[in-house]
């Protein structure tokens, strides 16, 4: 993984089974639900509404998706936007 952190999605078709992947994508996920919930507190807009429950094998199937609609997608775009903008889509406000 690089120094940054993040990692294209090209690089995560590679090891999205390996544990510390999954443990990337769960932590994306959760830092995503903390600025959602700061939001709340401060009167911001969210960044996305869930209306389920959002784990590992869900978020991955949702970025599949949004990849799979818009192959361009694919490639050195960072994972952590990539799960961002597929949650986004799933779940707008």
């Amino acid at each position: 993984m690089p120094a940054n952190g993040d990692f294209a999605f090209r690089d995560f078709e590679v090891v999205r089974g390996e544990r510390w992947a999954q443990s990337y994508v769960v932590g994306v996920v959760e830092a995503y639900e903390w600025a959602n919930i700061s939001a709340d507190l401060e009167g911001r807009a969210r960044a996305f509404c869930e209306t389920e429950v959002v784990d590992y094998q869900f978020v991955v199937s949702l970025v599949d998706m949004y990849v799979a609609a818009d192959p361009s997608k694919r490639g050195e775009m960072s994972v952590g936007l990539l799960v961002l903008s597929a949650l986004q889509d799933r779940f707008p406000c």
